[in-house]
């Protein structure tokens, strides 16, 4: 027997005379104004969704009494408390949904003992703390994964990536650190991955490039380091990756995606080079949200970008007039500092040049005059040795001082 009274204007407390009804197995009165606490006996039913209404208390232990369920949803409501170690029983479970409640404590380990059968849990929006269990990765079956908005600290368990069946999984705002496990990338029908707005560290995996399925990644609000991966290109199905506020260094890859990309966000990084022209890969490109802002981009921005919803500010490096800044082919200004700083060791050089010349030419001029000298004094020491028999007896009287008896030998 089923019991739907959902989306209506009721309100006040469940009565308790609903946990006669023995032969009730669905209860639904999600959307309403219901108040008060869960009744410790509800029947025996396979499915009860509580959800959106304004239930408090704790999750009574007795919910582990409920051992046929198969979907449990009390989300949205006003719950406190942790959850109770009895929802270990609830062992034919499909789906649980605690999301958006003030529940506390830790994620129980026992969580990973349900059904093996169990495809969703959503235990997102509440105020769990502590690390997430290794355990949850013996829910092979699980396909949806939702632990956002809470306190959750600690590392990333490398074993997630046993879930081979996970499509979507979000972890964003929690104190999550550590760097991002490389088990990651053997989820190979992975389409939605929320990892935004933690401490998470280190590069990203270049394994997650083998996530063809891929098309929500958002990593944004991490201390992420290192390049993007080049392998992003493969990325065929991806519609949106946002990237921003890390400290991702490098180029740009050439191509991120395909055409059914319609969001990149790079902005707030450390990335450099130029833009490249992607608008030949994105045939549908007026409709990309394009943010590479407050990066350290440079050099020309590509003509053929001018129709995206591009945002640039905060990259002093670039030019191009169709965007408002300064034309690529404007020559720079040459002010007088740098024109002295230019033409001083040039000139400087050409005065050594200059000296030197003189000084190595006045050099040889020495040593030719100095060979010339040495040159005659040998030809006068040796010239009477080249005697030829012709001195004039005019020159022997003189040589003789009118032979005189001194010279006589």
């Amino acid at each position: 027997m089923e019991l739907d009274l959902s989306l209506n204007l009721l309100g006040g407390p469940i009565p308790s005379s609903v946990g006669c009804l023995t032969k009730l197995t669905v209860l639904s009165l999600s959307g309403n104004f219901f108040t008060g606490a869960i009744p410790s006996s509800i029947g025996n039913l396979t499915t009860l969704d509580l959800s959106s209404n304004t239930f408090t208390g704790a999750i009574p232990s007795s919910i582990g009494n409920l051992t046929k369920l198969t979907t449990l949803d009390l989300s949205s409501n006003t719950l406190t408390g942790a959850i109770p170690s009895s929802i270990g029983n609830l062992i034919k479970l499909s789906a649980l949904d605690l999301s958006s409640n003030n529940l506390i404590g830790s994620i129980p380990p026992i969580i990973g003992y349900l059904a093996n059968s169990i495809s969703s849990l959503d235990l997102s929006h509440n105020k769990f703390h502590g690390q997430i269990p290794s355990t949850i990765a013996n829910l092979t079956n699980l396909e949806y994964l939702s632990l956002d908005s809470n306190q959750l600290s600690g590392p990333l368990p490398r074993e997630i990536g046993h879930l081979k069946n996970l499509t979507k999984l979000n972890l964003r705002g929690n104190n999550l650190i550590g760097p991002i496990p490389l088990t990651f990338g053997y989820l190979p029908y992975l389409t939605d991955l929320f990892l935004n707005s933690n401490k998470l560290n280190g590069s990203i995996p270049d394994e997650l490039t083998q996530l063809s399925q891929l098309q929500f990644v958002d990593l944004s609000d991490n201390k992420l380091t290192g390049h993007i991966p080049s392998g992003l290109k493969s990325y065929m199905e991806l519609r949106s990756l946002n990237l921003s506020y890390n400290h991702l260094s490098g180029r740009i890859p050439l191509k991120i995606g395909g055409e059914l990309l319609a969001q990149l966000d790079l902005s707030n990084n450390n990335l450099s080079g130029t833009i490249p022209d992607w608008t030949f890969y994105y045939w549908e490109s007026s409709r990309i949200y394009m943010d590479l802002s407050y990066n350290n981009l440079e050099g020309p921005i590509p003509l053929d970008l001018k129709n995206l919803n591009l945002q640039l500010i905060g990259n002093k490096g670039l030019c191009g007039a169709a965007y408002g800044y300064t034309p690529c082919n404007k020559k720079p200004k040459i002010t007088s500092i740098r024109l002295i700083m230019i033409i001083l060791p040039i000139t400087t050089i050409i005065i050594i040049l200059i000296f030197g010349f003189f000084f190595l030419k006045r050099k040889d001029k020495k040593a030719l005059l100095s060979t010339s000298t040495r040159a005659s004094k040998i030809r006068d020491v040796f010239s009477i040795w080249n005697f030829d028999g012709r001195i004039a007896f005019e020159d022997l009287i003189e040589a003789t001082e009118g032979f005189d008896i001194k010279y006589c030998i």
